[in-house]
């Protein structure tokens, strides 16, 4: 997922491997046990952090779930009976047009 990302916009890739320079001292020339000691730390990295949550936000592993309904409702103008099984779409749920970042409660 997060691969696709860094392919497709290599500024993050660049800002990433900055990241993982300045904070961590990580370079082509890191030894293996170096780095398994930064590996530990990764979890501290913002930007490396940040770009992962949203990149499995936007590409969601899981792409839906099935749930039963609980009671009668009315969704979008189509009625919904008690019992059915219904799909819901996680990877639409988590875009933008669905739920803008003004309106989700922090």
């Amino acid at each position: 997922i997060a691969s696709n990302e860094v392919a497709t916009k290599p500024d993050f890739g660049i800002k990433i491997l900055a990241e993982l320079e300045s904070e961590l001292g990580i370079n082509p020339q890191t030894s293996a046990d170096e780095l398994k000691i930064a590996f530990m730390k990764l979890r501290e990295l913002p930007y490396l952090r940040t770009f992962i949550l949203e990149a499995t936000r936007y590409q969601a592993i899981v792409s839906g779930v099935f749930r039963e309904t609980t009671k009668d409702l009315t969704l979008n103008g189509r009625h919904i009976s008690k019992g059915w099984s219904v799909s819901v779409s996680l990877k639409q749920t988590m875009l933008e047009s669905v739920f803008p970042s003004d309106k989700v409660a922090s």
